[in-house]
């Protein structure tokens, strides 16, 4: 009989501190999950007070394909400027004047060249290496007399096409948006990024054709007629083809 009692005393005495052990290690596990929740919350608010810049730098990788830059000549690559085109649809002036034309050897002579306002990118003067040129623009060289245009061969990439003075006066415009703005007075914008007042309505993904402005220096202004909607050979990839 003794051994009995003494047998189911050890048996309460053993789960009394089974359930007691089990309990401290709750405590003790409510107490790390709090501090570690503390810490969390610590760390956002640091996340939510540093300011987040943009990335300036370009893996040479992960370039668009169609710069047809060789991944052996570095590790980085030239980043775009923001600007009218967008970053994955452009060509900075430094690899059309250093990869494509050749003109310049190195980064060095490219920066020469352009702060001596040489190159126009739609008849304005750009001085910004990285500055994206797309699809259309016309690129012009005043102490060469040379201009070229933008566009795309049949494989998607960018290619030299050298024009005539009498043809870069104009460039081709997509039509992107119509909306109407105040007044009732409808508007566009293209491609490029441009608005233009409209006289009516436009369909989207129609072509216009923009002339260069009178005054020097302006770029090209008032829209002339549209043209009709074509399947043309330097269509925009991806777009009527």
């Amino acid at each position: 009989m003794g051994k009995g009692i003494r047998k189911g005393r050890r048996r309460k005495d053993g789960e009394r501190a089974l359930s007691l052990a089990i309990a401290a290690s709750g405590r003790g596990g409510r107490k790390e999950n709090q501090k570690q929740d503390d810490e969390t919350h610590h760390e956002h608010q640091l996340t939510l007070a540093l300011p987040s810049f943009r990335k300036k730098h370009q893996k040479r990788l992960s370039a668009p394909s169609h710069w047809l830059l060789d991944k052996l000549s570095g590790v980085y690559a030239p980043k775009a400027s923001p600007g009218p085109h967008k970053s994955r649809e452009c060509l900075p002036l430094i690899i059309f004047l250093r990869n494509r034309l050749k003109y310049a050897l190195n980064f060095r002579e490219t920066r020469a060249i352009l702060q001596q306002r040489l190159i126009k990118v739609d008849h304005k003067v750009r001085t910004d290496m990285t500055y994206p040129t797309g699809f259309m623009d016309v690129i012009g060289i005043e102490k060469t007399g040379e201009n070229f245009r933008l566009i795309y061969d049949t494989k998607g990439r960018f290619t030299v096409h050298r024009i005539q003075e009498e043809e870069a006066e104009y460039k081709l415009g997509k039509v992107r948006r119509v909306q109407l703005g105040r007044g009732g007075i409808p508007f566009l914008v293209t491609h490029d990024a441009r608005t233009k007042r409209s006289l009516s309505l436009q369909s989207i993904s129609r072509w216009i054709k923009l002339w260069k402005a009178a005054r020097r220096g302006r770029g090209y202004g008032q829209k002339k007629a549209p043209l009709e909607k074509e399947r043309m050979s330097r269509n925009e990839r991806g777009d009527e083809r």
